[in-house]
């Protein structure tokens, strides 16, 4: 599908894949392979959306606390597990279609309360973050 060409495009420019392991990682680190899933169809639905590279989404202001000015969000951990669980959804995207959780752009962390957007969206849970989507009008 022209969905899952697009993914697999945002997935493989240059830097794509250090910019979302990083974010794999420090957002979801502790997450099951749903939760991380999730995470990485937000930056790769926005990417779409927004026709951006997937380092410039993560390094949207007040998105990802652990962004600051000038951190480096290509810099890859030592875990190497987020690495490789990135490149398997690429992989998986490329033989069986694009899996983008009904086109989830906005999570937030439970721990965190639920912010007052989340109301207006059709949300849903997935282990420590709720993932929403706009409503379809």
């Amino acid at each position: 599908s022209v969905y899952a060409s697009e993914a697999l495009y945002r997935m493989t420019q240059k830097g794509s894949v250090a910019c979302l392991s990083r974010a794999v990682y420090q957002e979801a680190n502790t997450q099951g392979k749903r939760g991380k899933e999730a995470l990485l169809a937000v930056i790769v639905n926005r990417a779409i959306k927004q026709q951006k590279h997937v380092c410039e989404i993560v390094k949207q202001p007040s998105q990802f606390s652990w962004v600051r000015n000038g951190t480096n969000i290509a810099k890859l951990t030592d875990d190497k597990e987020a690495e490789k669980f990135v490149l398997d959804v690429v992989a998986k995207t490329a033989r069986t279609g694009y899996n983008s959780f009904s086109g989830v752009q906005f999570f937030y962390a439970h721990k965190q309360g639920k912010p007052v957007w989340a109301s207006k969206m059709i949300c849903s849970r997935i282990e420590d973050h709720t993932f929403c989507r706009e409503e379809k009008r």
